[in-house]
């Protein structure tokens, strides 16, 4: 039987003194006992008093400093992560076979080390449930909610200064009066990373096998909205009926849904007409059956059969394990960033094609510029910067014409009935 760690603060905890302002947050229990600050920590991200990880803004042109970063309030679902990515740690503190004859460590004064020493043992598959190698991405997120936490303990006077070995980063982005400004931000060498040319990308087979073994309709729907949309786990699970059913027509035909992602901010996204029908007759039949059979109302999207109520964030990411293939919902929307350009590229070798030109690899940025523009604003990047990175992993799939030639189907409008428009 698998033990509860995480558990949220509810009713009980609040009339028994705890601050209404911490319902729902999470709290961390151990067999050992009350990590006590771990969920102060937790208790001050979930309030937003706390926030890790701001840039800081310089003025282009004199180089001094611009002001300070925006902080956001963290999404639930994001403490909630944070808090099962400490548990986690908290583990690793307490058994003393990963430390290499240090015993136990304490888990606010561990060193950068000890930090890199866990990145090798993930990679490795030493520390892993399954025993198999993790994702960079995942060992950095691993690493970055250890070391946030080791931060506001420095921050708190809990424990030293929390020393990184980091590089400084510029990135010039526009600002609210037309201008621009340049931003410093610190990347810390022990954090692992994944490079666009690292990533794996699934193969058109791939993603079809992981769809057909989704039974789940509403989680089938999900999916498509990562693949075919590049929605992020925790929209997809916020979406409401009326997102969805008051979507905007531009003036060629495209629709769109509303999102709402980071920083609580609402974007339109794409979204295929066909794709949209399948939803709109979910909602029509599926949906309201689910909410009868369990009594439940509500304005979420997507039901979960088995509660009658939205589809929480761990859920929705257990129903991609569940279909035991190796997609994620993170890597479906790279998926689909690089998918959206590659099929617009398609569309400008068509072009020159028919004009009887070539057109090369080191034009792609200037060529799909307005797609690049398109793209982030599907994807809710604040920089196109971030954006441009997937032109990285397009040229892969350009370099290697048997594996563009995978995904002639959808260029063809063939897949799935999700990719046109």
């Amino acid at each position: 039987m698998k033990l509860k760690y995480v558990f949220i603060l509810g009713d009980v905890a609040i009339n028994e003194g705890a601050s209404r302002e911490f319902s729902g947050c999470p709290f961390v229990l151990m067999p050992s006992g009350y990590p006590e600050k771990i969920n102060e920590y937790l208790q001050e991200l979930w309030i937003g008093s706390w926030c890790a990880g701001i840039a800081t803004p310089l003025d282009s042109a004199s180089g001094a400093p611009f002001g300070f970063g925006r902080r956001y309030r963290p999404l639930p679902s994001s403490v909630r992560e944070t808090a099962n990515r400490l548990v986690n740690y908290l583990h690793w503190c307490a058994d003393h076979k990963m430390h290499h004859g240090k015993g136990v460590l304490d888990p606010i004064s561990v060193s950068e080390k000890d930090i890199a020493r866990l990145g090798d043992q993930m990679e490795a598959g030493l520390w892993s449930s399954d025993h198999k190698s993790l994702s960079p991405t995942t060992i950095g997120q691993r690493q970055l909610a250890i070391i946030h936490f080791l931060q506001w303990a420095s921050a708190r006077g809990y424990a030293p200064k929390a020393e990184f070995t980091s590089t400084l980063a510029a990135r010039k982005i526009a600002t609210s009066n037309g201008g621009s400004c340049t931003t410093l931000q610190h990347r810390l060498l022990v954090v692992r990373r994944a490079q666009p040319r690292e990533v794996r990308f699934p193969t058109e087979a791939e993603v079809k096998s992981a769809m057909a073994a989704v039974t789940d309709s509403a989680l089938q729907i999900g999916m498509r909205l990562v693949f075919f949309c590049g929605l992020r786990a925790d929209e997809v699970c916020r979406l409401t009926v009326a997102d969805v059913i008051d979507e905007k027509v531009s003036a060629g035909g495209q629709r769109f849904i509303r999102v709402l992602g980071k920083g609580r901010k609402r974007r339109s996204v794409e979204i295929d007409t066909d794709l949209l029908n399948h939803i709109l007759d979910y909602i029509e039949f599926e949906r309201p059956i689910r909410l009868h059979r369990r009594g439940t109302k509500g304005d979420a999207l997507l039901i979960n059969e088995h509660t009658g109520r939205r589809f929480q964030y761990r859920a929705f990411w257990q129903g991609f394990r569940k279909c035991k293939r190796d997609v994620s919902p993170h890597l479906g929307r790279h998926w689909y960033a690089v998918m959206y350009l590659l099929r617009a590229w398609r569309r400008e070798e068509v072009k020159a094609e028919r004009k009887g030109v070539a057109i090369a690899t080191d034009m792609m940025h200037s060529l799909l510029s307005i797609d690049l523009i398109r793209l982030q604003q599907n994807l809710g990047h604040a920089y196109l910067s971030t954006t441009e990175r997937y032109l990285v992993a397009l040229d892969q799939f350009i370099d290697k014409a048997d594996l563009a030639m995978s995904f002639q189907d959808m260029i063809d409008g063939q897949y799935l009935g999700g990719l046109n428009g």
